[in-house]
C-alpha cells in the first residue's frame, strides 16, 4: 500500500485551517470503500507489510509501540496469547526479546503487567496515568477484594430469598 489511502494515494482534502490544539480541520467529509476502509483499518494495525527477515527488538518495540499493549491469557492451543500479536506482524521472532521488555532487569523494562479488564502488558510510560486505578484497587474500592466484599454482603439476602429457600 503506497500514500495516504490504497487506491488514490491524492485524496486528502485539504485542511480550512487548525483548531486550538494546531491539528487541521477538515471542511468536508471523507467517504471510503468497504475494502478501502478494511486495508486502512489492517494497515493501521500493522499488517500489510513485509515480515522482517531477522526481526529485532527495535521491530518488538515498534509493533509494541504502534498497539500499546499485549493481551496476557495463560491458554496455550497454539501459544500463550501475547505472543500471537508480534508474531502475526513481524512473522518468527525470538520470544525473549518481549519477555526481556516486560520481564527482564528493571532498569530494562519498557514495559509493565497490570489488569485493566484483562490482564495486559502496557508500555512503562502509562504506568504514572494508571496509579489512581491502581491505589484503588489497593484500598480494595475495585478489583476482586471489592468483588468478593458485594459477594459477602449480597450473601444474606440471598439467604433470605424465597427463590433460595
Amino acid at each position: 500500500m503506497h500514500g495516504r489511502f490504497p487506491s488514490q494515494p491524492n485524496r486528502m482534502l485539504p485542511a480550512r485551517g487548525t483548531d486550538a490544539t494546531g491539528l487541521p480541520v477538515f471542511s468536508s467529509i471523507m467517504s471510503f470503500s468497504l475494502r478501502e476502509a478494511r486495508r486502512i483499518a489492517l494497515a493501521a494495525q500493522g499488517f500489510g507489510r513485509p515480515h522482517p527477515v531477522s526481526p529485532t527488538v527495535r521491530h518488538l518495540r515498534s509493533t509494541a509501540d504502534r498497539l500499546n499493549l499485549f493481551q496476557l491469557d495463560s491458554v496455550n492451543v497454539l501459544t500463550r496469547a501475547h505472543y500471537l500479536p508480534a508474531f502475526a506482524r513481524l512473522g518468527g521472532y525470538d520470544r525473549a526479546l518481549l519477555e526481556g521488555d516486560a520481564w527482564g532487569p528493571k532498569r530494562q523494562r519498557r514495559m509493565f503487567e497490570y489488569w485493566a479488564h484483562e490482564a495486559l502488558l502496557l508500555p512503562l510510560d502509562l504506568h504514572p496515568l494508571l496509579r489512581w486505578r491502581m491505589a484503588r484497587g489497593e484500598r480494595g474500592e475495585i478489583g476482586y477484594r471489592s468483588w468478593r466484599r458485594a459477594e459477602a454482603d449480597a450473601t444474606p439476602m440471598v439467604q433470605r430469598s424465597p427463590i433460595t429457600r
